[in-house]
């Protein structure tokens, strides 16, 4: 908590097939992406909370990148995360040839869109995205999700008021 970066990943870069895990990252803040957390090529984020976060530039909370490799981010709350552009997303995937998914997650309360995908598609399954300045830019493939504001896809639900679902994290 309370960590500052002159460059990527504020709170935390993760790299080289790295895990975090059982975790809370928050009030962190980068001149660059990532403002909580930075995960590139085949890193991973598990049961994490990552909150009150800032980036000057992409990703508030988390910026993943991933070249010919896999990251994910499965079981986190991500919450009230901030960035430069308006685009900029609390979850940004930046990505070559490489999957990026994020699974059982709630993302809420951010500025920019919830999840912004460039250079790909990334993956949705289980999550609530609500209360963002905007759900979901670029090519997002969601199942089994709660959007605000609803998504294409199996088992997607829109949602008007999320707090009558128990079943979510808020």
């Amino acid at each position: 908590s309370n960590n500052h970066w002159n460059n990527v990943g504020g709170g935390i870069c993760i790299t080289s097939s790295s895990q975090l895990k059982n975790s809370s990252i928050s009030e962190n803040s980068s001149t660059g992406d990532g403002g909580g957390v930075y995960v590139s090529q085949s890193g991973s984020v598990y049961n994490c909370k990552i909150s009150n976060n800032r980036a000057n530039n992409y990703g508030g909370g988390m910026y993943l990148f991933a070249y010919n490799s896999t990251v994910t981010a499965s079981n986190c709350l991500i919450d009230n995360n901030t960035c430069g552009y308006s685009n900029g997303s609390c979850i940004c995937m930046y990505y070559y040839n490489s999957s990026v998914q994020v699974i059982n997650s709630t993302i809420v309360r951010n500025t920019g869109s919830g999840i912004y995908s460039s250079n790909g598609t990334a993956y949705l399954k289980n999550c609530l995205v609500w209360g963002n300045e905007s759900s979901l830019s670029g090519s997002v493939n969601c199942t089994y999700s709660a959007i605000e504001g609803g998504h294409t896809g199996e088992g997607n639900i829109s949602l008007d008021d999320v707090c009558n679902l128990p079943m979510f994290v808020y």
